[in-house]
């Protein structure tokens, strides 16, 4: 199983994204993450990754849910991800040769330019409420998906 982050930045009914140049999930927007590395604490990495991709820091990182994706694939490969709540940043938006980065409205997310599941998982981040569930996907296909209310981390 690989273990993966994914970090979200919230402040005044807006939340800053990344739209990925090139790569996995080029062209979607999503926050920000990646693998968590051996002997690294879920946060640390969560922390780690912010830092490498906006170029700032954060005074806090929020768990607020906790995902697993399968794939359907000869790999069937799984990912548990972890999804953080990051106040409290100094960061303006800039764009990189790898990613742009831009605030949207709560109410104005681009979902069809996001992942499928984003659109089943983000309104229980969006009311502040924890959430736990499984997506099943084929490529960039949602194939179905379970999700619940509350934190269920093993």
């Amino acid at each position: 199983m690989t273990k993966m982050t994914l970090c979200l930045a919230r402040e005044n009914g807006k939340i800053l994204l990344g739209k990925k140049k090139r790569g996995f999930g080029m062209g979607k927007w999503n926050g920000y993450g990646g693998k968590v590395h051996e002997g690294e604490s879920w946060e640390n990495a969560a922390r780690r990754e912010w830092m490498e991709e906006t170029e700032t820091d954060a005074a806090s990182f929020v768990l607020r849910g906790v995902l697993r994706l399968e794939g359907e694939s000869a790999e069937h490969e799984v990912i548990e991800m972890r999804i953080y709540e990051v106040r409290e940043i100094t960061l303006q938006p800039f764009e990189t040769e790898e990613m742009e980065q831009k605030w949207f409205l709560d109410c104005a997310l681009p979902y069809k330019q996001m992942w499928p599941g984003d659109r089943v998982w983000m309104p229980y981040f969006l009311a502040g409420k924890p959430f736990h569930g499984t997506f099943w996907y084929a490529g960039d296909r949602l194939l179905r998906h379970e999700i619940h209310e509350g934190l269920e981390t093993k």
